[in-house]
C-alpha cells in the first residue's frame, strides 16, 4: 500500500502547533480510487462542510477549493497522530470529529509531503 511522508506544516484552519504535528508521519494512502495524487475540492476542517452531502453539493456549486494533493483515511490518520503527539490527536477529536467517520479523508497538499514507494 503506498503513502506519504508528512515533511512540512500542512496549510490550514487547525492551530500551528497541531498541523507541525503531522511533520515526519507515515500516512497510508486512502483506496482505490483515491490512492493517487490528484487534484481534490476541499473545504478548511472548521469552516468546511459537515457531512459529506453537504461536500458534494459545495463541490458541484464551485464552492471548494482545489487542491493538488494526497487523500488519506482520516480515521488511520488520527491513530498515527495519536502515537506521536496525543494532544494533536484530541485536538482533532474534539474540534473535527467528521474526520474519523468512515468514507471521509484529510488531503495534505503535494508541496508539504512525499509519496514513499510501496514495499509489496
Amino acid at each position: 500500500m503506498a503513502s506519504i511522508r508528512i515533511l512540512s506544516i500542512p496549510p490550514g484552519e487547525a492551530p500551528e502547533d497541531i498541523r507541525e504535528a503531522w511533520i515526519g508521519l507515515s500516512l497510508p494512502l486512502a483506496g482505490w480510487p483515491l490512492n493517487r495524487r490528484r487534484n481534490w475540492r476541499v473545504g478548511g476542517v472548521l469552516s468546511g462542510q459537515k457531512s459529506v452531502l453537504a461536500h458534494w453539493v459545495s463541490f458541484i456549486f464551485g464552492k471548494a477549493k482545489k487542491m493538488d494533493g494526497y487523500a488519506v483515511n482520516g480515521q488511520l490518520a488520527i491513530t498515527e497522530l495519536e502515537k506521536k503527539n496525543p494532544t494533536a490527536a484530541a485536538w482533532w477529536m474534539q474540534n473535527v470529529p467528521r474526520c474519523v467517520k468512515p468514507h471521509w479523508a484529510l488531503v495534505f497538499p503535494e508541496d508539504v509531503c512525499e509519496l514513499e514507494s510501496s514495499s509489496e
